[in-house]
């Protein structure tokens, strides 16, 4: 158990919480940070991990009083607080980057032109723009494969990687897309 985290910032309670607030508020978290159901978090485990020890932690009377002993006399001795920044629900969270490797002909390598490339990304779901429902298991997202018209600037050297800004997988809550990586492999002529 570790006292440099504080758990209960982890699970957005007061010291105070009476153990139903924090059953719920394990739940909450549960569900929107379980790596199952989160897609386009990259930490979405480790954060995971992290709610779950707080609430392992703070939900058993006899770990939670020998818990905040140790807290008081960590802090006391002037240590640092090392919790880590976990993502709470419903605030905006930028989509995860996608990078892929595509085949490109070497004449539009050497020319320019446009590659058509299909990507496995998510969006938001179509039913609740975003916010979460039945239909997309409240992550407010879902997987589709989006084919995107590609430019490829003359005079690209085969190898050479391309941001394409805001085609990786869909933010959450109101956060940006993120960015889609091409690795350009030059192909038949």
């Amino acid at each position: 158990m570790s006292a440099s985290i504080d758990f209960y910032s982890v699970l957005g309670v007061d010291r105070r919480a009476r153990p139903s607030e924090i059953r719920d508020a394990y739940k909450r978290l549960a569900v929107a940070l379980h790596p199952d159901r989160n897609l386009t978090e990259a930490d979405a485990l480790e954060h995971f991990k992290v709610v779950q020890q707080a609430f392992s932690v703070l939900s058993d009377p006899q770990r939670r009083v020998e818990y905040d002993a140790k807290r008081r006399s960590w802090l006391d001795d002037g240590h640092p607080d090392r919790t880590p920044a976990i993502p709470h629900p419903r605030t905006p969270q930028k989509g995860c980057r996608i990078e892929q490797t595509v085949q490109v002909p070497k004449t539009v390598l050497r020319d320019g032109g446009r590659v058509i490339v299909t990507v496995a990304r998510t969006v938001p779901c179509a039913q609740c723009a975003g916010q979460g429902c039945a239909t997309c298991s409240g992550s407010g997202v879902q997987r589709v494969n989006a084919r995107l018209g590609v430019p490829v600037p003359p005079s690209t050297p085969a190898g050479a990687r391309m941001r394409v800004p805001g085609r990786g997988h869909a933010g959450r809550w109101g956060g940006e897309d993120g960015d889609l990586i091409l690795t350009l492999q030059g192909g038949a002529a």
